[in-house]
């Protein structure tokens, strides 16, 4: 089979798809044809060397962090997925869905919501299961608190706008063009057309400000803050591990997320309910994956949504 690898960190010039065998599921795996994958940013992280985890330095490595496909061998021990059935699922650090099939731990993956397709299901592993896990543990939304997205574009911004609405939180983002009018249609209650205003000068304050974009540091975003209020960055300036940096009554939270196995079955239920919308931004063929990873990181995909990769 065929997969997206490289064999030292770097830039996108040193991915090439390698033949390498096709593994043997150990007896909690599953071994998936894989139909879809998706972009994210962490892929990049940590390819480019600067998020490193056990076995950080054994090559080549396969990339892509999360998948949607169809169930070819189970363990023996597998129990919540047969053959046959479609599925998605995520990696973790080790990477290891791009490419012609992949293994995955069964407590990773989990059956496909009959209403959502390879493409569409591929935003739910990575993207709807950590923004669920960043919701929870840092934004806490309630019915009234006053929340600010910035960066509600992409993948995971979509999310936290969703998770937040449904708790019945005041939600502002940032946002310009296409997405606008997407972002009403989700209930965002003030959208801020970045293009046109200044946030910091806009004399506005929030409960809780979340930015997925790596464009607002801490101590420009304190302005934005309430008395208590809390920063959320998921790119963070601090060292990997260490906390977040406070001023008065005001603290930034250098969040680090992955999506956990409780976050990523309500994700998978509220799709299936259509409680949450799925969003794919724009579609590449496997075979042009390098293409597609080029453009992504270099910032020249300006999509709403995932950037999914297909067989």
């Amino acid at each position: 089979m065929k997969a997206l690898q490289y064999s030292q960190y770097g830039c996108p010039e040193l991915i090439q798809w390698n033949e390498i065998a096709i593994p043997e599921p150990a007896a909690l795996q599953i071994l998936v044809q894989v139909k879809a994958e998706s972009l994210n940013p962490t892929d990049i992280r940590i390819r480019m060397g600067f998020i490193k985890f056990t076995g950080a330095d054994i090559f080549p490595k396969t990339m892509g962090m999360d998948f949607s496909g169809i169930v070819t061998k189970i363990g023996e021990d597998v129990t919540n997925v047969k053959v046959g059935d479609k599925v998605m699922g995520y990696m973790g650090a080790q990477g290891g869905s791009f490419a012609d099939y992949t293994l995955a731990d069964a407590s990773t993956t989990l059956a496909i919501p009959a209403n959502l397709s390879f493409e569409t299901a591929n935003t739910l592993p990575m993207n709807a299961a950590t923004a669920l896990k960043v919701v929870n543990a840092y934004l806490r939304p309630t019915a009234g608190k006053t929340i600010l997205i910035n960066g509600a574009a992409g993948g995971l911004g979509l999310f936290i706008v969703q998770y937040c609405k449904l708790k019945g939180a005041t939600v502002s983002a940032t946002a310009s063009g296409a997405v606008m009018e997407v972002l009403k249609s989700l209930g965002v209650d003030e959208i801020i057309d970045y293009k046109t205003t200044n946030i910091l000068q806009t004399g506005k304050s929030w409960d809780a400000v979340v930015d997925t974009s790596g464009k607002l540091d801490f101590e420009d975003a304190k302005v934005l803050l309430n008395e208590n209020g809390e920063f959320s960055t998921m790119v963070p300036k601090s060292a990997f591990g260490q906390p977040g940096r406070t001023d008065g009554t005001k603290k930034e939270n250098a969040v680090f997320a992955q999506p956990g196995e409780a976050e990523f079955i309500t994700s998978q239920k509220l799709a299936g309910e259509e409680k949450i919308k799925t969003f794919v931004g724009k579609t590449f063929l496997m075979k042009n994956s390098t293409t597609a990873i080029t453009l992504f990181e270099t910032g020249k995909l300006c999509v709403v949504g995932k950037v999914v990769l297909t067989a």
